[in-house]
């Protein structure tokens, strides 16, 4: 456990626990992880808007199973399939 984890677990006294500079570290924390996250999902909606205006940025030597492509019954459809399966695959951080 980290100092200020044990700490906060020693003392006995409520208004040491109410204080805000006790949780201060785990609030700055969770605000930068929350900043991070709103800000992929932000790119990856940026993203998939971009490929959905322009399926020409969807170009490249990638090849898809024959399967995958005759399960849609519009090229609209293939389109916005391949621009979800290209936002899934670059947010990834495989």
């Amino acid at each position: 456990m980290t100092a200020s984890l044990v700490r906060y677990r020693a003392s006995s006294a409520p208004d040491e626990r109410l204080r805000f500079s006790t949780h201060e570290p785990l609030l700055q924390e969770m605000v930068v992880v929350r900043f991070v996250d709103n800000f992929l999902c932000y790119l990856g909606e940026l993203l998939a808007l971009i490929f959905g205006t322009r399926p020409e940025t969807l170009r490249s030597s990638e090849q898809e199973r024959i399967d995958f492509v005759l399960q849609y019954d519009s090229m609209d459809e293939l389109r916005a399939a391949l621009a979800e399966k290209r936002v899934e695959r670059l947010a990834s951080w495989e």
